[in-house]
């Protein structure tokens, strides 16, 4: 096993490994402005893991798996990639290949603790199957420094699944997953979040619940069995829209969106469901707080439209003034 520990304002690392062993690389940084690069191709079993606190860090990591060098039977992921950033204005990114004929392919762990703007970035693309990713940004403590988080996940094979975690305010979360069997869940807390998950091939899953004000949620899904879940929670939100579309057999859609304070301005939801072929079935649930209909709270909206013949079901509930429901199946 090679492995490499080095401390540096801007490091390259590439390994190289023999058929039979692991690249091993390991990265910590301390300051402002570092750069740490690290490049692991044609080998197998890729471990690397970088550490960088201070502000304006980039991480990139690259790795791709060559089945020929692999060990048969080595129940280890292909490729392990791990990033851990503390500061503000982090940008990590990266860009994992392997499909080692059943046995785990690549993982990928981004965390990223943002402590002011600039915004937090983190970019992940795989490509194979069995992959896995998490990205975790933002505090738990001191909304102030919360100051924004974005997310850009690429899936590209089978078996896919990615979590992504966000903090504070100004988030915002592109997942795209590719073929069967893709998962997909993000959670994110704070001011103006913005959800985007695009899922294409049977027995996709996405679950997006998102809290405070200004959610947004755009879930497209195509294929059979899918499934999707969109929950939006907020004090006094303001405008609040979920749109699902979803294509293909036994689908089912549910969205809750809710305001915990009463008053003008926590109202004004919408939420749109589209679902086609047999067997769909779709809930949305609405509370916009203020039961009184004017400029600032117009009522929520939802809409509904399924078209097959047989087999579908719909359950509207909203509450509030001037709620408008149209149902088409």
């Amino acid at each position: 096993m090679k492995k490499h520990f080095i401390t540096s304002v801007s490091l390259c690392a590439l390994t190289f490994a023999g058929q039979a062993f692991a690249n091993d690389s390991e990265i910590s940084q301390i300051g402002g402005l570092n750069t740490a690069t690290i490049d692991q191709t044609g080998g197998s079993e890729g471990v690397s893991s970088v550490s960088q606190i201070g502000d304006s860090h980039t991480a990139s990591v690259t790795q791709s798996d060559d089945p020929n060098n692999g060990t048969p039977d080595f129940n280890t992921a292909s490729n392990t990639s791990t990033i851990t950033q503390e500061g503000s204005g982090a940008q990590a990114t990266v860009n994992q290949t392997g499909d080692p004929s059943g046995n785990p392919s690549n993982v990928s762990e981004i965390t990223q603790f943002n402590d002011g703007p600039p915004s937090a970035v983190a970019d992940v693309m795989q490509d194979g199957s069995n992959n896995f990713s998490s990205v975790e940004q933002g505090r738990d403590v001191d909304p102030v420094d919360r100051r924004g988080q974005t997310a850009m996940i690429t899936q590209e094979g089978t078996d896919h699944i990615s979590t992504v975690l966000q903090r504070g305010n100004l988030n915002s979360a592109n997942v795209n997953q590719a073929s069967t069997g893709n998962m997909s869940d993000v959670t994110q807390s704070g001011l103006d979040n913005d959800a985007v998950v695009s899922q294409t091939g049977s027995g996709n899953n996405s679950t997006v619940s998102q809290s405070a004000n200004f959610g947004e949620t755009e879930v497209d899904q195509s294929g059979n069995n899918n499934s999707s879940d969109v929950t939006q929670e907020g004090r006094a939100n303001s405008s609040i829209a979920s749109v699902i579309n979803q294509s293909g057999n036994n689908n089912t859609s549910s969205v809750l969106q809710t305001s915990l304070v009463a008053g003008p301005g926590s109202a004004d939801q919408f939420a749109s469901v589209t679902q086609s072929t047999n067997n769909n079935s779709s809930t949305i649930e609405q509370d916009g707080g203020d039961p009184v209909a004017s400029t600032s709270n117009p009522g929520n909206t939802a809409e509904v439209m399924q078209t097959v013949t047989s087999g579908n079901m719909s359950m509207i509930m909203q509450s509030g003034a001037g709620n408008m429901a149209t149902v088409n199946q």
